[in-house]
């Protein structure tokens, strides 16, 4: 979308990976696999840490003035201007990075990174949801299956008191019939 709409030559998103604390390109736009594998082998990740760090937008409006000048240089894109904008989840943890890339200098004006600041709250809304609708079909398998094996064991237990010669056995209700039969009627 921010391609279309922002004009920018390419764009990508990096994912913030907690088992790796690493960051993982996770989606792309106007770059080909040889491009992406170029990204992933460049030394990014000075800049990662400086948003990680920051959680700030980070706008670069004259790349060949800036220390990244060689950055994208392995590129078949020429790169003016560049842009890097933080997703933030609700707690303020970084759980991604959309960066965004223009052939123009001075290409991203205030309304460019407004745009691109809201859709990077967008994607991280959209990437939360995701995890909590994980979180909660994971936890409604774990009732289904829990409820499973109380039926499994419930079903494996005689259900009157067995009859022995010369023997009393004494048995109490279980738990659950304790529970039910103090709830008022």
């Amino acid at each position: 979308m921010s391609t279309e709409v922002i004009e920018s030559t390419f764009t990508w998103l990096e994912l913030y990976d907690d088992m790796i604390q690493s960051f993982k390109i996770g989606a792309y736009k106007n770059l080909d696999d040889d491009e992406i594998m170029i990204l992933r082998n460049m030394k990014r990740s000075i800049i990662n840490n400086l948003i990680l760090s920051t959680k700030k937008t980070y706008i670069i409006n004259d790349i060949s003035k800036s220390d990244f000048a060689n950055l994208f240089d392995e590129l078949d894109k020429k790169v003016g201007s560049f842009a890097g904008v933080p997703l933030l989840s609700t707690k303020g943890d970084i759980i991604g990075i959309l960066y965004s890339a223009k052939s123009a200098i001075l290409g991203f004006d205030p309304d460019d990174v407004n745009l691109l600041e809201a859709y990077a709250s967008q994607a991280a809304i959209a990437l939360e949801n995701a995890q909590l609708l994980k979180i909660s079909l994971e936890r409604e398998r774990m009732e289904k299956e829990l409820q499973i094996a109380r039926e499994v064991q419930r079903r494996l237990l005689p259900h009157d008191t067995p009859k022995m010669k010369n023997c009393l056995l004494y048995t109490s209700p279980s738990p659950r019939d304790r529970t039910r039969s103090r709830m008022p009627s």
